[in-house]
């Protein structure tokens, strides 16, 4: 109610001497018929400030044919106008205040359930066909898949999405928020929209626990906490999926999905104990809900925790059979997760000309993907390859690029490991000055990350060229 009344006021305020804005929107409407003026209210009754022609006709109940004739009756009457980009439409501000004014609360409010059911089925349509469908948790019944660009079209409606997010938060439409917010969040994490990722889950994670929405408290938390990893912010992150965990009590699947993200936080900060216990109680969740795509990941997890606790052989073989799964799932995503590893696995047991196969055809695949940031930790890891093979030139090329693109997108994890190569690439070249320096930059990223194991390395090896780094 503040809000329409600030609308209000706004409009009261433009009029001045012969712009008698209200007057000629009043004549405007007037002009219209019935059917017309219920199409502007209803489609002012939106925050979103473009129409397309689905959620012109689910917001105006009206097949679709009928809906597009409404819609350019308003476009003659210059109530509307075109954007030029697929058939879109745009309202002007002043419109919008005007058609709010007309509305009746029980008619905006059913508009509003429309426009909103009408995004989530568009959403979870082009979510199940995203590269990283299925990894992440849902709630069974989901929209039916979709044919097309699920990339273009999410790309196309990201700022519409996000108003309808926030439009359904405020209205008191929780579970459509956190759907919506849920949907997204495989295709912000693709494109690297951190912002967009967080302000879309935090507005839905208060309408969740304001509305008492348990499963979709949950669900927010479990994908902020996705997106502080993503960030290095793992003490946050960890917070955030014990929470969730503690929230799903009692389903199973969906605590598989949260021990597997503790595993990921307490594995990263070198807890190893504690990352396999995560990943083998995941792991009997995932086999008694009959998750294949679930057990295969956990048993790659698992692998990679025998190749830090010095078992490389354990570590070749699962790694090799999870590679072996996804690729009999049909997963490309889960086998460029695979391939990323298994090429820094290589790297680390001395084999480069394998590492760079591995890493070569994970590249491709996060590319295909459209994954900015997955690429990206490919051709860091092509760095680490070059460094250790000794081709300078080609290295600092590599790394210096990925060191200034981690820093644009802010991830810090990334900016530290790739100073490292270059520290490592400047002392196999003899700069022991250049080195040390560059090894110093890398603690310090490390520091701020809080990851207290690569702190460690670093200290180690500063004092392995003989100086004491501060503790």
């Amino acid at each position: 109610m503040a809000q329409l009344a600030d609308e209000q006021r706004r409009l009261d305020g433009l009029a001045a001497g012969d712009m008698q804005v209200r007057a000629s929107l009043a004549t405007g409407y007037r002009a219209l018929d019935e059917e017309q003026r219920r199409a502007l209210r209803l489609l002012g009754s939106l925050d979103n400030t473009e129409y397309s022609p689905r959620l012109a006709a689910a917001v105006l109940d009206r097949p679709w044919h009928r809906a597009e004739r409404l819609v350019e009756d308003l476009v003659d009457a210059q109530l509307l106008e075109l954007t030029g980009v697929a058939d879109r439409y745009r309202m002007h501000g002043l419109v919008r205040i005007y058609a709010r004014e007309q509305i009746e609360a029980a008619e905006r409010d059913a508009a509003l359930t429309r426009a909103l059911t009408a995004w989530l089925i568009a959403a979870e349509e082009a979510e199940a066909v995203m590269p990283n469908a299925g990894w992440l948790p849902h709630l069974p019944g989901r929209g039916a898949v979709a044919t097309g660009d699920p990339m273009a079209w999410f790309e196309l409606e990201r700022q519409e999405l996000a108003i309808a997010i926030e439009q359904a938060a405020a209205a008191g439409h929780a579970e459509h928020a956190w759907r919506l917010a849920a949907a997204c969040e495989g295709f912000l994490e693709l494109r690297g929209y951190w912002d967009d990722w967080r302000r879309c889950h935090e507005r839905a994670l208060v309408a969740a626990v304001t509305g008492n929405d348990r499963w979709g408290e949950a669900r927010m938390r479990y994908g902020l906490g996705r997106l502080c990893f993503a960030q290095d912010r793992y003490v946050l992150a960890e917070r955030l999926f014990s929470r969730a965990l503690e929230l799903w009590t009692g389903d199973r699947l969906s605590q598989a999905h949260a021990l597997m993200a503790l595993g990921d936080v307490h594995h990263h900060n070198g807890r190893l104990d504690l990352a396999r216990r995560c990943f083998e109680e995941a792991a009997l969740g995932y086999a008694a809900e009959h998750d294949e795509r679930g057990a295969v990941n956990a048993g790659f997890c698992l692998g990679l925790i025998h190749r830090d606790l010095g078992d490389p052989d354990a570590a070749k073989a699962a790694m090799a059979a999870a590679l072996s799964a996804f690729r009999g799932l049909g997963d490309s995503y889960g086998q460029a997760q695979v391939l990323l590893f298994l090429g820094a696995s290589h790297c680390k047991w001395g084999d480069q000309d394998a590492a760079e196969r591995c890493v070569s055809e994970a590249t491709a695949l996060y590319r295909g993907f459209g994954d900015r940031l997955g690429e990206l930790r490919c051709l860091r890891q092509l760095g680490h390859v070059l460094v250790s093979r000794g081709e300078t030139a080609r290295a600092e090329r590599v790394l210096n690029g990925c060191q200034r693109a981690f820093a644009e997108i802010g991830d810090v994890f990334g900016q530290a490991t790739s100073c490292w190569s270059l520290a490592e690439l400047a002392l196999r070249d003899g700069d022991e000055r250049l080195g040390r320096r560059r090894l110093a930059d890398a603690l310090d990223l490390f520091t701020k990350a809080g990851l207290e194991p690569w702190q460690r390395r670093m200290r180690r090896r500063l004092a392995e060229l003989g100086r004491s780094a501060p503790v």
